[in-house]
């Protein structure tokens, strides 16, 4: 299995012919997915100029126009479209600031995500709700830095989206930071194995549950009025509500999904790692352990998460609502699945 998967990715990372549009990997395969999200998640791009957007866009024009200097490969021609996109809003064009664009996730989530499962912040009211509220914050202006522009959201939905986000996150963290005192108290201030639990699953609840909250909310629309679906020829064939219930509930638990290991893991490695009377006796070792625990757990598991389903998606017609049923292709051959967007 892993010789497999091995060999899947080598295969995936072959430099395909340059094209204008779409995407560099097979979206079609887990493989494809993951490495698409790596490249748009890499927090490397961060370092690219204003000199190489410049540079890149250059080149790009002199390609779409046949003068591309000689010798120039399909891996610079990628390459110059990664530095473009990774900076530029896709709809509009304009520069997005860097601190909201994908590839700053996992810097800024190291911030967060460490002072969150810290045992310090977890027992304090005040903290656990400032970085709950910080976290949220950040993760309403990067999903809206990010938009879609082309279909905006009113902007009264864009803040129901962000309270009940802001209220779930710190409902729950604040559950937390409550039953971590109790449990502290009862075992004379230790706290021992259940508090370590607590600290390892409910911040991660607080997280996950306002992550997925805040999608319901922010497209809720998709649950009323539906997503357009279409037919493998592409032609659009409705809404339907069905199919904007399944991209919901996939993209929430992309969500959870990622959160699982990025809010779980580090606190019961740590457990592990405080043991060691290195760690346990430097409170700043104690800190850069944590926070390259929690890096290493961000750049493991958000890509695949993102990949786990494909962002175009299908579902079988008998699934769907009774108008759909019956439809037939140009060639008069009957419509068994439909494909929709399903969004991230």
């Amino acid at each position: 299995m892993g010789a497999e998967f091995s060999s899947a990715v080598k295969d995936a990372q072959e430099v395909p012919p340059f094209r204008r549009e779409g995407p560099r990997y097979d979206m079609s395969t887990f493989v494809g997915r993951m490495l698409h999200f790596y490249s748009v998640n890499d927090p490397r791009t961060l370092l690219f100029t204003n000199e190489d957007a410049k540079s890149a866009e250059r080149l790009l024009k002199l390609a779409n126009i046949g003068e591309a200097p000689e010798g120039t490969t399909d891996a610079e021609l990628w390459h110059a479209r990664r530095v473009l996109e990774s900076a530029l809003h896709p709809d509009t064009g304009e520069p997005i600031f860097p601190l909201f664009r994908f590839s700053a996730f996992v810097p800024v989530n190291m911030v967060i995500v460490t002072a969150t499962v810290t045992p310090a912040v977890i027992s304090s009211f005040p903290a656990t709700a400032f970085i709950h509220f910080l976290n949220q914050t950040y993760n309403a202006a990067i999903n809206y830095a990010n938009r879609n522009a082309s279909n905006p959201v009113p902007r009264a939905r864009l803040v129901e989206g962000y309270a009940g986000a802001v209220i779930t996150s710190l409902s729950i963290g604040m559950l937390s930071t409550a039953l971590t005192k109790k449990v502290a108290a009862r075992a004379g201030g230790a706290g021992g194995p259940a508090a370590a639990i607590i600290r390892s699953t409910l911040p991660f609840l607080a997280v996950a549950g306002a992550g997925a909250s805040n999608v319901l909310l922010m497209r809720r629309n998709e649950l009323t009025t539906g997503v357009d679906v279409f037919d493998d020829e592409g032609k659009d064939l409705g809404k339907s509500v069905e199919a904007g219930k399944m991209g919901l509930m996939k993209c929430a638990a992309a969500r959870v999904i990622w959160n699982v290991p990025v809010m779980m893991f580090p606190p019961i490695i740590m457990s592990r790692l405080e043991r060691l009377r290195l760690v346990s006796s430097s409170p700043r070792l104690r800190m850069a352990c944590e926070t390259a625990v929690v890096t290493s757990c961000l750049l493991a598991a958000v890509s695949p998460a993102l990949a786990f389903f494909p962002q175009r998606d299908s579902l079988a017609v008998d699934s769907l609502e009774p108008k759909f049923s019956g439809l037939s292709d140009s060639a008069g051959k009957p419509v068994t699945r439909v494909w929709y967007n399903k969004g991230l």
